[in-house]
């Protein structure tokens, strides 16, 4: 009877701690699965940010060459406008050169 007891004991000491450590390891599991979960989520929204990066990178770098673009096409106009304007000035230079003829 009493290594009845001793055994029932025993066994109910082995039963707590197998249900000790099967609820450790579920809670560690559980740990592992919401931190995972975190880590997917960081890393989905790096390769968003990656893509807006990309995105951004490519519109600045079209923004730039239009820029320069304009750039050119104002110096041009420029040019033509110093042109016209010496025209005009060699024209008013030449006509009072003939009125006072």
């Amino acid at each position: 009877r009493q290594a009845k007891e001793e055994v029932d004991r025993d066994l109910s000491t082995v039963v707590a701690d197998r249900d000790y450590y099967r609820d450790q390891l579920n809670a560690f599991a559980d740990d592992v699965n919401v931190r995972t979960e975190k880590a997917e989520q960081a890393e989905d929204e790096l390769q968003t940010t990656r893509a807006r990066y990309d995105e951004l990178s490519e519109t600045a770098a079209a923004k730039d060459k239009e820029l320069e673009e304009i750039r050119e096409r104002l110096e041009e106009q420029q040019n033509v406008a110093q042109a016209a304007q010496q025209m005009l000035l060699d024209k008013a230079e030449e006509l009072r050169a003939r009125e006072e003829e």
